[in-house]
């Protein structure tokens, strides 16, 4: 939010996701800040099992 920039996308909202997540590639491209958090979140699958990319450790604020 603090580069003011405007951008165009697709996207589906409303998954059914606890929360809302965004791709790391899609980020990058932007060059949007990316903040560490201090502790990971996990992440699991429908059927509980850990999800392959692993945990949760970076953040980017986004306005929707």
């Amino acid at each position: 939010m603090d580069i003011g920039k405007l951008y165009s996308v697709k996207a589906l909202l409303d998954s059914g996701a606890i929360g809302s997540f965004t791709d790391q590639d899609f980020v990058c491209s932007k060059g949007l800040n990316i903040w560490m958090i201090l502790y990971p979140i996990s992440v699991f699958n429908m059927d509980s099992s850990p999800n392959e990319a692993g945990e949760i450790s970076k953040v980017v604020d986004i306005l929707l």
